[in-house]
């Protein structure tokens, strides 16, 4: 199935809360994308390459301009589950960690995008304005979006090409309509592994063509699914090292 017929269909996907107070679009980039293509007014990113674990701050290299507290992510080197390029770090947790945001921007800051790699079905991405849930993707959400797709298993990079196959590897972009100023990542029965961690302002997020795109309205909760339901085999999880 071509990456635009699933998009036209994607774009029906939607799933409804009771509150219609926010909107996050979710798009995929194409397969073997590891950084983002949307077009933003300001953005920065934190690849993890110069990190070795623990608390510690970064400005995404806006100049400080967006602002990030990281609460102690594993910092693991680039092997066959992360790491964008196959060189460098990716950040990792096998229980959760979150990161906090400030910025400059009047706007504040309305988009993440990140490559998402290994992915297992209980890993979880929430956003946060203030103490107020705005957004939850799991794990098992993006693998029923790409689960006809075989472009995406596999680790894509040259360094470790095809390994872990069985696993599904995707840039994933997050537009919201809301600010937001937490981001809480966790994971169970599974690491969470993601790279290149991109923030920033999107003026008008509008989800690109040749995309798998997903509208969510509301603050959370879980409302009706409009596209079929795809069953699923999933691989055990992988145990600590």
């Amino acid at each position: 199935m071509k990456l635009q017929t699933l998009a036209a269909v994607a774009a029906f996907a939607t799933l409804f809360a009771s509150t219609a107070s926010a909107a996050v679009t979710v798009t995929y980039g194409a397969p073997g994308q590891q950084n983002t293509t949307v077009p933003l007014a300001i953005s920065g990113v934190e690849t993890f390459d110069a990190r070795s674990g623990g608390d510690f701050t970064t400005d995404f290299g806006t100049g400080g301009v967006i602002t990030g507290s990281y609460s102690s992510p594993s910092i693991l080197a680039a092997d066959q589950y992360g790491g964008a390029g196959g060189t460098g770090a990716y950040a990792m947790t096998w229980s959760s960690y979150q990161l906090d945001l400030t910025t400059t921007q009047p706007g504040g800051v309305n988009y993440l995008g990140l490559w998402l790699s290994a992915v297992d079905a209980g890993n979880t991405i929430q956003l946060f304005n203030g103490s107020t849930q705005l957004f939850t993707l799991t794990g098992t959400d993006v693998m029923n979006a790409l689960a006809d797709d075989w472009h995406y298993k596999g680790n894509p990079t040259d360094a470790f090409k095809d390994q872990d196959y069985g696993e599904k590897f995707v840039f994933v972009n997050l537009a919201s309509t809301t600010a937001f100023d937490r981001v809480v990542f966790s994971a169970s029965g599974g690491g969470l592994e993601t790279d290149n961690h991109t923030v920033g302002y999107a003026a008008a997020p509008v989800p690109e063509p040749t995309t798998w795109i997903m509208m969510i309205v509301g603050f959370g909760g879980v409302g009706g699914m409009l596209r079929a339901r795809r069953r699923l085999v999933l691989e055990p999880a992988r145990a600590p090292v």
